[in-house]
Formats: C-alpha cells, sequence, structure tokens
C-alpha cells in the first residue's frame, strides 16, 4: 500500500504522473506480510506483519485471537521454534504466506475422578 505525505492511499494501477508526483516527491511505503498461525486446538488464524515487526509485537496480536498470553506462545516455523522475541519477522525468516505453528508453553489440566475427587 502506498500513502501520499497527508497518509491518503494512493490507488492501484495508476502511474506517478497520474497522480501528480515528481522527482523528490516524498512517499511512505506500508509493506505487511500476511502470516497463518496454526494453533494447537486447529484453529488458523490470519495475521499481517511488517517485516521490522518484533517477534514480541506479533505474539500480542496473537494473544487477542488465541487467548494464549504473549508470555505463554511458543511460536515455531518448519519445526524450528522462534526464539528471541527482540527479534524482527525478517531477521527470523518469516516471509509472505508462511504458516506458524502455535503451542502454549505451559496448560493447566484438570481431571476429575470417578469417586468425584479432582487433581
Amino acid at each position: 500500500m502506498l500513502k501520499n505525505d497527508s497518509g491518503e492511499e494512493l490507488p492501484m494501477g495508476t502511474t506517478a504522473k497520474e497522480l501528480g508526483l515528481k522527482d523528490g516527491s516524498p512517499l511512505a511505503v506500508d509493506i505487511k506480510i500476511p502470516i497463518q498461525i496454526k494453533t494447537w486446538d486447529d484453529k488458523t488464524l490470519d495475521l499481517l506483519a511488517k517485516p521490522c515487526d518484533k517477534l514480541s509485537d506479533m505474539k500480542k496480536q496473537i494473544a487477542g485471537g488465541s487467548g494464549i498470553s504473549p508470555a505463554n506462545q511458543v511460536l515455531s516455523k518448519a519445526g524450528n521454534i522462534l526464539e528471541g522475541d527482540a527479534n524482527a519477522v525478517e531477521e527470523l525468516g518469516i516471509q509472505a504466506n508462511d504458516v506458524l505453528v502455535l503451542e502454549p508453553r505451559e496448560f493447566t489440566v484438570a481431571c476429575s475422578m470417578p469417586d468425584d475427587r479432582s487433581w
């Protein structure tokens, strides 16, 4: 998505000349890549992330849809755990349309016994 210096989104399929842009005109490019998150309970979350977003930022976005707090999230890509919450999406090698797997670091299991005791 391209925006002009007023923050308005520029229409796709038009030329710089048609937009009235001249050499030296300021442009801000807002690149967001689509990423899918597969959860341990078989949900799929869709996420848009900037290459400069930190892993910790992604975890905050994921928390709303997954119900797993950022501190309790373990994300992996192709079987490799993504580590370093301060690392950027780009540094972690995450690319458009990648599928990341989300698992909780810890979870609580409650068991009821036939004699009504709980564990």
